[in-house]
């Protein structure tokens, strides 16, 4: 699910050809491993350090509690140590919805001594990435705080998240375009007796599929945007722009805000020019994506 709170995406102020149904893709994240603590984890086999990595078979998870009623608190949290711009923090396939925990965003500008909200409190129903868009800021510090007030409390986890600025695409899709967590592809091999019988199947693998189409862009936006996009899921630079190769999709976050996945490139992603007009020729792009189920 994708809340939406950034000012400048809901009224249409980043330019003529955006509006705040736009597809959004969160990639870049300002988050080295060395930047994820948390009030608890399991050091030797799911540490913090884990929510850097974006594979979701490595994860952090933290405290679970059983006794009288109360009000149980985790947090993890994450420094901002340059100081850069942030609009977003997504999490990636956690427990958020089996545990019912009240997720709340928070940050700090004096070094973790006072933390305010970012947004209100969010219970979330689903295990479905979950990524808060709001209004940017550079603060040092940033949480998230986990709560929920029960008997029996089970263990948070978390196997990635990235924060960072939102990469909003210039061009809306719509026509000829398959949402992925609508599209669920299915490796498997049918088994089959000697007579023509069917004896049932093994499935191999389980994922979502999706593509993006991009037309008619500027060259100017192709260059600054998508050409960084493209180096991060080929595996490059690292250091500068957090954890390699995935990235949360959104197609239409206003319209579809829980049609959200974590993904990641199936195929090279080729830029190609378009014929030429008064404002210098326009660019078009496209990939494959698979998506976590």
């Amino acid at each position: 699910m994708i809340y939406i709170t950034n000012t400048a995406f809901l009224n249409g102020s980043l330019g003529s050809q955006y509006t705040n149904d736009n597809p959004i893709i969160f990639w870049e994240s300002v988050l080295d491993n060395s930047e994820f603590s948390a009030t608890y984890e399991n050091v030797t086999n799911r540490p913090a350090s884990n929510m850097w990595n974006p594979s979701t078979s490595s994860v952090w998870e933290g405290d679970s509690y059983s006794g009288v009623s109360a009000t149980f608190t985790q947090y993890v949290f994450l420094e901002n140590a340059n100081s850069d711009d942030v609009d977003y923090i997504a999490i990636g396939k956690h427990n958020f919805g089996d545990g019912g925990y009240e997720i709340t965003l928070q940050e700090s500008t004096d070094g973790g001594t006072i933390w305010t909200d970012i947004s209100t409190t969010k219970t979330p129903t689903t295990n479905d990435p979950f990524i808060e868009f709001f209004d940017s800021r550079d603060s040092g510090d940033f949480r998230i705080k986990i709560e929920k007030t029960a008997t029996e409390v089970i263990a948070p986890i978390i196997a990635h998240i990235k924060a960072g600025t939102a990469f909003v695409l210039q061009r809306r899709i719509y026509d000829g375009h398959m949402p992925a967590n609508l599209t669920r592809q299915v490796r498997r091999t049918p088994n089959v007796s000697e007579s023509g019988q069917y004896l049932g199947q093994v499935v191999l693998s389980s994922f979502h599929t999706a593509t993006c189409d991009q037309q008619n862009n500027t060259p100017d936006f192709v260059r600054s945007d998508v050409v960084p996009f493209i180096a991060h899921v080929n595996g490059h630079d690292v250091n500068d722009t957090g954890a390699p190769a995935t990235f949360f999709w959104s197609w239409r976050p206003t319209t579809y805000p829980d049609e959200l996945v974590y993904a990641w490139t199936s195929d090279d992603i080729r830029l190609e020019n378009q014929s030429g007009d008064s404002s210098g020729g326009r660019m078009k792009w496209s990939f494959n994506m698979q998506a976590v189920v």
